[in-house]
């Protein structure tokens, strides 16, 4: 919640995916959101719904405005979700709460952005896009460990990360090419015609 309030203090407009647990929501009369009974109600995957709500400011400061924008995932992605937190659950030998399984069935963001502006589908939309420069870097994380910089000094620290990330596209580019080989390892259309047996 703290670096929600960062962004707002800085007058940024945010979008983030809220965290069910720990984001306080408040409808307009200050009283508790009603987000559970809410998303209760979209029942068709691909669905887009939208609610205005507000978070505490900082330090009892004024609340900060928003929306909850929501899309509801296929059944596919819903069973997948459904998986990882009972595989999550298992390891930790904790119970899953059955809000936390209501939830997972959809995708639920807060975000600042003024509506007049964008629409709940285009916040949904950019935060999907986000998220696939998300798993990039995430991806380079692992290729090429740039999980943390060895370096202080500037132009060395410059180096060390355009090597890194050289090596990660370089990387990136030979699974793509490894990925579009045929079964066979080989161009049927550099061999000679088929002959019928016929």
């Amino acid at each position: 919640m703290s670096g929600i309030q960062y962004v707002h203090s800085r007058n940024a407009y945010l979008t983030v995916r809220l965290n069910t647990q720990t984001v306080l929501l408040f409808d307009k009369g200050g009283k508790a959101f009603p987000l559970l009974k809410f998303v209760r109600g979209i029942k068709t995957a691909g669905a887009i719904k939208w609610w205005p709500a507000y978070i505490p400011g900082e330090d009892k400061g004024p609340r900060i405005q928003g929306r909850i924008c929501v899309i509801r995932k296929t059944e596919e992605a819903i069973r997948a979700a459904h998986k990882r937190l009972k595989q999550i659950a298992g390891r930790k030998q904790q119970e899953i709460k059955k809000e936390t399984l209501v939830y997972a069935k959809y995708v639920i963001l807060f975000t600042t952005f003024p509506a007049n502006e964008f629409s709940a589908a285009d916040v949904l939309e950019w935060y999907r896009i986000r998220w696939q420069i998300e798993l990039v870097f995430k991806r380079f994380k692992q290729i090429a460990q740039l999980g943390h910089l060895p370096k202080h000094d500037e132009e060395s620290a410059k180096a060390w990360l355009y090597g890194k990330l050289f090596v990660a596209l370089v990387t990136e580019k030979l699974i793509d090419y490894a990925e579009s080989f045929s079964p066979w390892g080989y161009d049927v259309g550099q061999l000679p015609a088929a002959e019928s047996l016929a």
